[in-house]
């Protein structure tokens, strides 16, 4: 008999517990799925400006716009006025995504036989009009 009450307690217990969660499922928040934002490009910045902190601005403001910067440096040389956006790749498309975003019509393309950037950004003196 003692058995008999125990398994009839348990199972009480149990269909108990199936119904309170398949009503707290109901009323439960969707579940939100990830959103994976994919990056553009592999983008080389050098500050060629001589500005303190002109790089990393441009840097920040492309990251904001999907854009996978890569390395953040000086330039050989500081007097850049405009910036400048240099195509690495024979396919100019990230080039001119780069060149768009930064509301900016100066694009070349210049290969130097390496592989490691899609785009290289010479930061000038206008980065400011260019990162607003």
């Amino acid at each position: 008999m003692r058995t008999g009450l125990l398994l009839a307690f348990f199972l009480a217990f149990t269909l108990c517990a199936i119904l309170i969660g398949q009503r707290l499922q109901k009323h439960a928040a969707p579940a939100t799925a990830a959103v994976v934002v994919p990056s553009i490009g592999r983008v080389q910045i050098l500050n060629a400006c001589g500005q303190d902190g002109a790089g990393g601005r441009m840097a920040d403001f492309l990251r904001r716009h999907n854009f996978d910067v890569k390395n953040i440096t000086n330039a050989p040389t500081s007097n850049y006025e405009q910036t400048l956006v240099v195509s690495r790749q024979a396919d100019m498309r990230c080039a001119r995504q780069v060149g768009a975003c930064l509301k900016s019509d100066k694009i070349v393309l210049l290969r130097t036989g390496e592989d490691l950037y899609d785009v290289t950004i010479f930061v000038g003196a206008d980065y400011k009009e260019r990162t607003q």
